[in-house]
């Protein structure tokens, strides 16, 4: 494009006619008109000329920059349908990659889902399995039942077989004289009873025709007596079976003991090993898979504590006593989901061999005990929620190694045990029972044990009643296998077959989800240290 043209020099205009005179004016201005004409024309000239080749500039520019625009335009038409283009790739590419990413994600999800189900295969074997083995045990439960059926539908045969040969109660190789010992034979389990309370069980090792020699493993009371009948004693245990569960990891009595949400055990303190010392460790029994497995030991090595049952699924422990023998207030709570122990408010006051029932609405009575002082009476409720313990009516009896359990109604029945006024006082075994009352505040007397019992278990079944089982009368020579239903709407005690050829005490019970009642470790004459690792269930459905 060439330069823009300058515009004309209009800075020294041509000079004008000089006015002469006033007389020659039209003259002056004939002659200035002239002037002004010429100059006017030839700069107005001059300047169209200069416009026309600006306009012809401009127009040049004008066109070479359209030129330009429009190569520029195409340019970027070009790069806009090259970016698109790119842009439409680049989609391709993510579409395919997303879709290779689905496929892959569901082919993921497909192996999920088949380990899922591989997993789910494993667990219904599993559960099949578990299935089989509780079959298999409600199967050996049911022959024992129909055995002890069978035998008893014969006890027409053996009815009236009674002696009054005088004998003490006691062990060891006893013959009474008969008039007929009619299906009696020997090799069979009896019971040679004077009263509900007295008698003694063993098995028939000779038999004539006018005697029965028995030798005597157990037996309740005391005294000689000259009045007996003979039973069938059905040892065969159509309610307590013995191999229905496994063993405790360790031998082990005085341990607490209560049931998780998910139907399994905690069972945890108690005395054991060779120096009868408290302990600390923990365990939790599976009753579906039948195996015990360790857990966080207690804070404390302890024995005669007392456990119940949290409504939020944790368990409440509190007290017992040390390895010096002194009583504890100490108080905690275990969690199954994190497997660990929280310390709680303690007790208003040191507790040993006392009991723990859970209430209704979430909170626990504990009641009974025996410190420095003695047994005691006083009662209090432990509320979880507040972390507060709050002191109730005391039980009209002080009693220590009693047994306690909750009933349908929220009442609790508190049974046996011993009091003991302290000092170089005896202590006194009881039968007497009562009733507590939380919306009452009350205890109520029931009707008593059949006997002085100690050291027995209790536990509430489904419907209603409690099992109390176990225990002993006074001295480790007097430990019963005996147990016992309470039936609160009856007021009354059943006794009803005995625990498995072994008498215990000290021992742990604890209701199952299936109705059945676990029962777990003791002390019992049968054991060289004195104390088992023995398990078993009781099944009051049968």
């Amino acid at each position: 494009m060439s330069a823009s043209p300058n515009p004309p020099n209009l800075s020294t205009p041509p000079t004008p006619p000089q006015r002469s005179d006033s007389s020659n004016f039209a003259a002056r201005a004939d002659a200035f008109l002239t002037w002004l004409s010429t100059v006017i024309g030839t700069e107005l000239a001059a300047a169209l000329t200069w416009v026309k080749d600006a306009m012809a500039d401009t127009k040049t520019a004008s066109d070479s920059a359209g030129s330009s625009a429009t190569a520029a335009a195409g340019s970027a038409t070009t790069a806009t349908t090259k970016a698109n283009e790119s842009a439409a790739s680049a989609t391709a590419s993510a579409t395919s990659a997303t879709t290779a990413s689905t496929k892959a994600t569901e082919a993921g999800s497909s192996a999920t889902a088949a380990s899922g189900s591989a997993s789910t295969a494993s667990t219904k074997a599993t559960e099949a399995s578990t299935s089989a083995t509780t079959a298999s045990t409600k199967a050996t439960e049911a022959a024992a039942s129909a055995a002890l059926a069978a035998t008893n539908a014969q006890n027409t045969g053996y009815a009236g077989v009674t002696s009054t040969t005088s004998l003490a109660l006691g062990t060891g190789s006893k013959t009474w004289a008969v008039a007929n010992p009619k299906a009696f034979a020997v090799g069979q389990d009896v019971r040679v009873v004077n009263t509900v309370t007295n008698y003694m069980d063993g098995q028939i090792t000779a038999v004539t025709s006018t005697s029965i020699t028995v030798t005597v493993a157990a037996a309740s009371g005391s005294g000689t007596y000259a009045s007996w009948t003979f039973t069938v004693y059905p040892r065969v245990l159509a309610k307590f079976f013995p191999t229905s569960a496994a063993p405790m990891p360790a031998a082990r009595y005085s341990h607490a003991a209560a049931s998780l949400p998910d139907g399994r055990v905690l069972v945890c303190g108690g005395a054991a090993g060779d120096d009868y010392q408290p302990t600390s460790e923990a365990h939790i029994y599976n009753p579906v898979t039948n195996t015990w497995a360790a857990v966080a030991s207690m804070p404390t090595s302890t024995e005669g504590a007392a456990a119940a049952s949290l409504s939020d699924g944790r368990v409440f422990v509190c007290g017992g006593q040390n390895s010096m023998g002194q009583a504890l207030s100490e108080a905690h709570i275990y969690s199954p989901t994190a497997n660990t122990w929280t310390a709680v408010a303690s007790m208003p006051a040191a507790n040993a061999a006392h009991n723990a029932a859970s209430l209704s609405d979430g909170r626990v009575l504990i009641c009974g005990g025996l410190n420095a002082s003695g047994s005691m009476s006083a009662a209090y409720i432990y509320s979880p929620t507040a972390n507060t313990w709050t002191a109730v009516a005391s039980m009209p009896t002080s009693r220590y190694h009693h047994a306690a359990a909750a009933l349908s109604d929220g009442r609790v029945l508190v049974c046996g045990g011993r009091s003991f006024a302290g000092g170089t006082n005896p202590a006194v075994g009881l039968a007497s029972a009562h009733v507590y009352n939380p919306s009452t505040d009350t205890w109520a007397s029931v009707a008593s044990l059949p006997k002085v019992t100690v050291n027995h278990a209790a536990a509430s079944l489904p419907d209603g009643r409690v099992l109390v089982c176990g225990g002993f009368t006074g001295s480790s020579a007097q430990q019963s296998v005996e147990a016992y239903v309470y039936t609160p709407a009856a007021d009354a005690w059943t006794p009803i077959a005995s625990t498995p050829n072994q008498s215990i005490n000290r021992h742990a019970a604890v209701g199952l989800p299936d109705g059945r009642v676990f029962v777990c470790g003791g002390q019992t004459p049968n054991e060289a240290n004195g104390f088992t690792s023995a398990a078993f269930a009781y099944n009051p459905t049968i």
